[in-house]
């Protein structure tokens, strides 16, 4: 009996202290677990929710990336018909790189410009102002070709792996006249009155990788 009063004494000393019975407590403890129970759920849910959004978000910009990518090959590709001098400098010329500048900006005109790299040493390129159609991928000729020559005289690779370039021989700029003459001459510089220097620099490979690198190669011959 002592132990049973002992137990009966204690429960209002637990209903003090809690504010509660201890069937009641039960219930509140229950109910305080459901409650975590459907907040974890929401939680979980809402966090689920955020991911397939930022997902979402993701896949979309990665679309926009892939379509503006294929818009730009294919206004690239359309020079094919539109700007037949760089069809002529490629052809010249096979190690060749065709770019617009500032594609996906708003409408206006845009640079066009050819870079090929030859005879282990030279730099020829091109540059041409153009305005691009977007709707049809297209572009056309809006102005008058520059053509610039440089030839590399060095070439150093820093500590890094960054190439280090120096130009001290040829620097000559001309234009499209001056271009024909050099296409019917198969790409031989002397006829600008070019000495040629046939000694390839040390390290020529190296630097026409670092050159290209991150540009987006479109072949004008290749269909």
């Amino acid at each position: 009996m002592i132990g049973t009063k002992h137990l009966t004494m204690m429960i209002p000393v637990v209903t003090l202290l809690l504010g509660c019975a201890p069937d009641d407590n039960a219930t509140r403890v229950k109910q305080t677990s459901d409650g975590n129970n459907a907040t974890r759920v929401k939680q979980t849910s809402d966090g689920n929710n955020a991911t397939r959004v930022k997902q979402a978000r993701e896949e979309n910009e990665a679309a926009r990336i892939k379509q503006t990518l294929d818009d730009y090959k294919a206004t690239v590709r359309s020079a094919r018909t539109a700007l037949p001098i760089a069809v002529q400098i490629e052809e010249t010329f096979p190690v060749a790189d065709h770019f617009i500048t500032s594609y996906a900006l708003e409408a206006g005109p845009r640079t066009w410009q050819t870079d090929v790299y030859f005879g282990g040493r030279y730099n020829l390129g091109m540059a041409v102002d153009v305005q691009i159609d977007y709707s049809s991928r297209t572009l056309k000729r809006i102005g008058e070709p520059k053509f610039y020559l440089e030839e590399v005289t060095q070439i150093d690779i820093l500590p890094d792996g960054r190439v280090e370039s120096t130009y001290h021989g040829v620097h000559k700029q001309f234009g499209e006249k001056e271009w024909g003459e050099l296409y019917m001459a198969k790409g031989d510089l002397s006829v600008l009155g070019v000495a040629v220097n046939r000694q390839k620099v040390e390290n020529w490979g190296r630097f026409v990788a670092a050159s290209r690198r991150d540009r987006i190669v479109v072949s004008l011959l290749e269909e």
